[in-house]
């Protein structure tokens, strides 16, 4: 039986927005394990997890077809890692331009 705190905790730590959080080992190091946890216990509740973060499924195919033998909570775990990492660079790049408009131009 699935265990919904898994995928719920799967889902807060990808709602962490900072950078340093994401780079953090003890952050990687509970992703992993969610993530883990989750191909044990409810592998189509993290599919649907994978595709409402975005992480390309073809990407995913693709490396654990190359790593064979490898962790999947690994492979999985440095995709969801990647895909944080280019939502927060959107971010702050987005609000960069926001910054460059005058004032009285921004809706």
């Amino acid at each position: 039986m699935p265990n919904p705190s898994s995928q719920q905790r799967l889902q807060e730590l990808l709602h962490e927005q900072q950078e340093l959080v994401t780079s953090s080992p003890e952050w990687y190091r509970q992703l992993k394990e969610a993530v883990n946890q989750l191909i044990q216990e409810d592998f189509d509740g993290l599919l649907q997890l994978l595709y409402r973060v975005d992480v390309s499924e073809s990407r995913l195919r693709q490396m654990l077809q190359q790593l064979p033998g490898s962790d999947a909570a690994e492979i999985i775990t440095n995709l969801l890692l990647e895909r944080q990492l280019q939502k927060i660079k959107s971010r702050r790049d987005h609000a960069q331009r926001d910054e460059s408009i005058p004032d009285d131009e921004r809706w």
